[in-house]
C-alpha cells in the first residue's frame, strides 16, 4: 500500500507540469484513466507498476513532451483561430 501512495503523490507531482487550462478540462479524466491502469497493470503482474521502470519513465517523458508540444501550437494559434487579425 505504500508504494500505491508514492505513486499517486509523484503523479499528482508530474500533472502540476501540465498548462493549468488543460489540468481544468482533462484532470479528473486523466486521474481516472491513471487510476484504472495502475490498478489494472498491478493486477496483471506480481512486480507492480515499477517492474519495468525505464517504460513508466520514457512513457512519462514522452506524454509530457506530447502535451508541452501540442499545448505550444494551441497557445501560439489561438489568436488566429478566434479571428484576431495580423496573429503571425
Amino acid at each position: 500500500m505504500f508504494k500505491g501512495r508514492i505513486i499517486h503523490a509523484l503523479y499528482k507531482k508530474l500533472f502540476t507540469l501540465y498548462p493549468q487550462r488543460f489540468r481544468e478540462r482533462l484532470g479528473e479524466s486523466m486521474q481516472q484513466t491513471f487510476n484504472d491502469l495502475y490498478t489494472e497493470r498491478k493486477q496483471q503482474t506480481e512486480r507492480g507498476l515499477f517492474g519495468y521502470p525505464i517504460n513508466l519513465v520514457l512513457a512519462i517523458t514522452i506524454l509530457i513532451f506530447i502535451v508541452t508540444f501540442v499545448g505550444g501550437i494551441v497557445v501560439d494559434q489561438y489568436p488566429c483561430w478566434i479571428g484576431v487579425p495580423n496573429c503571425d
